[in-house]
């Protein structure tokens, strides 16, 4: 179980993927909303496995952080 505050910053980081280039999932995201911050289990788990495989994705194809692994720091960097 995740405060609020524990829980938003999670939660904007699993929305960045799908701004990242799955809007599937980003509109999955939209309507899951509520349940996810409701704290539903499967809901949370489909998120970060869904989040998961892009950052496994993203990963895979710029091992050395030179191109679309850039894009992970979304958010962490100015």
């Amino acid at each position: 179980t995740l405060t609020p505050r524990d829980f938003l910053p999670g939660y904007g980081e699993v929305v960045k993927y799908g701004l990242l280039g799955d809007a599937d999932f980003f509109a999955w995201l939209e309507t899951e909303g509520p349940r996810l911050a409701a704290g539903d289990g499967s809901a949370r788990v489909a998120a970060v496995r869904r989040s998961v495989e892009m950052k496994a994705e993203i990963v895979v194809r710029d091992e050395t952080e030179q191109g679309d692994r850039a894009l992970l720091n979304l958010g962490h960097t100015f």
